[in-house]
């Protein structure tokens, strides 16, 4: 279960699978992108933008309607105007 043998990966029900599903249904996948798939802060699957938003580098940045300051912390549109 959770475990690789001989290159071969198990899942965590202890079926063969492939690399990628072993590191969804196994790995610590906080703030991660596996394949196509995002995983937040919280380790659950999430969207890319929220993935953007919780665990990307938003220095300065403008995502949608979300702004992020020079520190990283989401702020206001006035003040990332600033």
């Amino acid at each position: 279960y959770c475990t690789i043998i001989d290159g071969i990966y198990y899942d965590k029900e202890g079926n063969q699978t492939d690399e990628i599903n072993f590191q969804k249904q196994c790995g610590n996948n906080i703030c991660k992108q596996i394949g196509d798939t995002y995983y937040g802060k919280d380790g659950q699957e999430t969207t890319e933008f929220k993935y953007q938003i919780e665990c990307g580098k938003n220095i300065c940045k403008q995502i949608n309607d979300t702004y992020f300051d020079n520190d990283g912390n989401i702020t206001t549109k006035e003040n990332y105007l600033k």
